[in-house]
């Protein structure tokens, strides 16, 4: 469903991503491994419209993305949780969800509700603190209303950057059986993640970025049993 072939990118004359090319399937996690400055957030901006490419093909559903905003991105289905979380802190958890909605959600607030309450399903805690400020929440639960306002979009693709950073790891074992359970739900995700041995028992492939280049890929098991993969993100397992 998602095609990425020969892209480049970068930020003015520096240029980090040279000819990338990778796919994601339907109800599929690929998780994209590479230490820090390989490109991988710059990658995840690229996909999503916040940085232009400068050469190659990004095709979903068939159509061809490359040069379309960003907010257009996210109306075909692609939404980006950042490295970070992004969240608006002095809105309320229920208003960062309402504002997921807002390319749909015109003039439709029962459908908005019905949403929401299905978030809140995923993320029982965020109902108990739907009037608190975003910016007050652990960072467990930011990441949560992150994931969830990115759901309101009703993407098809999610691109998640980092979503374990900075968390204890009960919380981080959350965050990822989340993950497990929407692409059980039918979505896609392209998944960002340094903790390489839990996003590799996650996920169905997985490609290797250095120094802004695909240098290895294949199926999540194979890389977990590569000795250059070990070495280098599993900490020689």
């Amino acid at each position: 469903m998602f095609e990425v072939d020969r892209l480049s990118s970068g930020y003015g004359k520096l240029m980090v991503l040279h000819d990338i090319s990778l796919s994601v399937a339907e109800r599929e996690i690929v998780v994209i491994l590479g230490a820090n400055g390989a490109g991988k957030s710059t990658l995840l901006r690229t996909l999503s419209g916040l940085i232009a490419a400068t050469g190659g093909s990004v095709r979903f559903d068939g159509e061809e993305l490359l040069g379309k905003e960003a907010y257009r991105l996210a109306r075909n289905g692609i939404c980006h949780v950042p490295e970070g979380r992004g969240i608006f802190a002095d809105q309320s958890v229920q208003d960062n969800l309402e504002l997921g909605a807002f390319g749909w959600a015109r003039g439709r607030r029962a459908r908005i509700a019905a949403e929401i309450d299905q978030v809140y399903g995923l993320f029982p805690v965020l109902a108990e603190r739907r009037h608190q400020r975003a910016g007050t929440l652990s960072g467990g639960q930011q990441q949560m209303v992150a994931i969830g306002r990115a759901l309101m979009a009703r993407p098809k693709l999610v691109l998640l950057d980092e979503p374990s950073l900075g968390l204890a790891p009960l919380v981080v074992t959350a965050i990822f059986d989340t993950i497990r359970r929407l692409r059980d739900s039918g979505l896609a995700i392209l998944l960002v993640e340094q903790n390489a041995q839990a996003a590799l028992s996650l996920a169905d492939r997985a490609y290797v970025l250095s120094t802004g280049k695909i240098v290895m890929s294949g199926t999540a098991t194979d890389l977990a049993a590569n000795h250059q993969v070990q070495q280098s993100y599993l900490g020689g397992i």
